[in-house]
């Protein structure tokens, strides 16, 4: 055997070598399938509890709201004072259902300048709560010397509910949306609650389409109830605040073109419980959805989107250093609130929407 030949023995020591190395690579890829695997199932493991914890919570913090709702009184530092809602009832929360009707679409929706200014609000109990002199439609009919109709109904959101119908022929809810629809003749006034709105606006319907200005105050109640914010889809998106929002809007400015429209922020919020405990506020008390101040910011994206003016929480004055003085069970006002919400809301019509300058 010449110097350069391989011996036998050689060669089979490095097939034994090859058939172990590779061996080894199968163990090594198989081990590391297998912990790719683990660190998968690991993370969907800790997103599917994340997720459950996360649903949980906004489940506890909407219970907990209900609570406060239905079975306490949400008070002032537990005192009530006798100004016709001392305090909030799940009653007042909640729109009532409404028979079906044929709607009709047969109304003069001219506008035209009598002279006088007119002026007509959509809105809750902020504005329907208090119907006398002391009201926040009374101040600025008075303050302006204008014709006021005020449109509000107490305990109503601007959002439909959600299994509400939502055909024109079919409707039977009672909310801001439902109000716009009936003023605009979409749907019939029988379809809406009977009450001192409807009521207004059955006798006053011509005078009521001649507006200058359309107010639009909604939002506790959608916060208080937890209706969502916004939705993607536009059926659906009807039943959330902002879908509601922005079709009432829609039909404002579609049916009565030459009116303005004032969007008005929910006003603040706080919460007690009968006992003095403090529950939280427009900012920081969540109702699943989110917080009264993200309806707030909703609000303001709807106005910037149709060219609204927006009375904005902060130009409304109430806040946490003087709600105490001026509310009188956190949610509604008291006369001295009433009379600053006034007087804010007559200064951005006066000097914003006509241009008065003193």
């Amino acid at each position: 055997m010449s110097g350069n030949e391989k011996h036998p023995s050689h060669k089979g020591f490095q097939i034994v070598i090859l058939v172990f190395a590779i061996i080894g690579m199968l163990s090594v890829l198989g081990f590391s399938i297998i912990g790719i695997l683990a660190v998968k199932d690991y993370f969907s493991d800790h997103e599917s509890k994340s997720s459950q914890k996360v649903t949980e919570a906004q489940d506890d913090k909407e219970d907990a709201l209900n609570e406060i709702i239905n079975s306490e009184k949400i008070t002032k530092n537990g005192n009530e004072e006798d100004d016709g809602y001392a305090s909030v009832t799940a009653e007042g929360l909640k729109n009532a259902v409404i028979p079906e009707t044929e709607a009709s679409n047969d109304a003069d929706i001219s506008v035209y300048d009598d002279g006088k200014l007119k002026i007509t609000f959509f809105g809750d109990s902020i504005l329907d709560g208090f119907r006398d002199e002391t009201g926040i439609a009374y101040r600025v009919a008075t303050d302006l010397d204008a014709t006021v109709y005020n449109l509000a109904i107490g305990g109503t959101c601007v959002t439909p509910e959600a299994d509400a119908q939502l055909e024109n022929d079919k409707w039977n809810c009672t909310c801001g949306l439902g109000m716009a629809k009936a003023l605009a003749g979409e749907i019939s006034i029988d379809a809406l609650r009977d009450c001192t709105a409807t009521q207004i606006m059955r006798e006053h319907l011509d005078e009521i389409r001649q507006s200058d200005i359309f107010i639009i105050e909604y939002g506790i109640n959608d916060f208080m109830s937890g209706k969502a914010t916004s939705s993607d889809d536009y059926i659906s998106g009807m039943t959330t605040y902002v879908g509601a929002l922005r079709e009432m809007v829609r039909i404002l400015q579609g049916y009565f073109p030459s009116a303005k429209i004032i969007i008005c922020q929910p006003s603040y919020l706080y919460f007690y419980r009968d006992n003095g405990e403090y529950i939280g506020d427009t900012y920081s008390l969540n109702n699943g959805p989110g917080s009264e101040f993200d309806y707030a910011g909703k609000a303001e994206v709807v106005s910037n989107e149709y060219g609204t003016y927006l009375y904005t929480l902060d130009r409304q004055g109430i806040n946490s250093y003087n709600c105490e003085e001026l509310m009188i069970d956190g949610v509604h006002l008291n006369e001295s609130g009433r009379s600053l919400y006034a007087a804010n809301l007559i200064d951005l019509i006066k000097h914003n929407v006509l241009g008065i300058t003193e």
